[in-house]
């Protein structure tokens, strides 16, 4: 399991983007990712949760629909006062 979120390699991907580092390198060490990781999500690769969305459960537009689903459920079940 990596030690950094999908949010903390986002905001790396951004960072990179407007400049903010001179080399993927420097970049990826600030954010504690690997430049590996880095560097292949610069060139566009797709990661690997959606690269194999196909062997999970759910994919990610069931996830987002159940999760919506659940969240007006759970308000539809709380006691008024």
């Amino acid at each position: 399991m990596p030690t950094y979120s999908e949010e903390t390699l986002i905001t790396a991907l951004a960072a990179y983007r407007n400049n903010e580092y001179t080399s993927v390198w420097k970049c990826a060490y600030a954010f504690n990712i690997p430049t590996s990781t880095l560097s292949d999500r610069l060139s566009t690769r797709t990661s690997y949760s959606k690269s194999h969305e196909l062997q999970q459960i759910l994919s990610t537009a069931e996830e987002k629909v159940l999760l919506k689903a659940i969240i007006l459920t759970r308000g539809a079940l709380l006691p008024s006062c």
